[in-house]
């Protein structure tokens, strides 16, 4: 039965910053990987405004046959000056 693994790379590294245990099916992976793409996003987003990463999913033959690209960027507007009243508290 064929084993299948992630290997996340983020902007900073190209070699695999994290490597996953065996998947069963293709789809299941696939599914990981969506799931560590999200929690990459959540994990390094609020930081830094920027997160750049590489999921790939390869086969037990270290053949890449899926890469899934993580890329979120925050901007943040200059919010407009707030106008001074008397009556407020």
């Amino acid at each position: 039965m064929p084993r299948y693994h992630l290997n996340v790379h983020d902007e900073l590294n190209p070699a695999p910053a994290w490597t996953s245990a065996g998947l069963e099916t293709l789809a299941a992976a696939e599914r990981e990987a969506a799931r560590t793409a999200a929690a990459i996003g959540l994990h390094k987003l609020p930081n830094d405004g920027v997160c750049q990463a590489v999921v790939e999913v390869s086969d037990e033959h270290h053949q890449r046959v899926a890469v899934m690209t993580v890329s979120m960027r925050i901007d943040r507007p200059i919010s407009p000056p707030r106008t001074f009243s008397p009556w407020a508290a």
